[in-house]
């Protein structure tokens, strides 16, 4: 099939690229909310099978363990519904820049910057 923009076939387009890993970014007010889990679906049908977990807005909830435990339980729940091999959740605070770039002792955990640099999805 030929387009008439550029006169190329979809034979001559290259191939659509699988990313074995991603991140998503949750709001630690909402949770898991239809917007998340519609984008974690997406990811697993795109092929992603390692998935980061990025729980934002802690500064916004006092720094609360507990409510980044149930995040991070409700998350955990719905992404073995889509087989996901591995499952990293990385507590932040951007507003403040807390465990983004550098370990934060509000935030702890592995910095964003770091699990990027390291992570090697199987």
């Amino acid at each position: 099939m030929e387009t008439d923009a550029c006169g190329q076939t979809l034979a001559d387009q290259p191939p659509l690229v699988v990313v074995p890993a991603a991140l998503l970014v949750v709001d630690s007010q909402l949770g898991m909310t239809a917007t998340a889990s519609r984008d974690c679906l997406l990811l697993s049908l795109m092929g992603v099978r390692c998935l980061g977990v990025v729980v934002n807005k802690m500064d916004a909830t006092g720094y609360s363990q507990a409510l980044f435990d149930e995040v991070a339980r409700e998350c955990r729940a719905f992404s073995a519904l889509l087989l996901l091999s591995e499952v990293t959740f990385i507590p932040v605070a951007a507003l403040q820049g807390d465990n983004v770039l550098e370990p934060s002792a509000k935030c702890p955990g592995t910095p964003v910057l770091q699990c990027l640099v390291f992570w090697n999805p199987g």
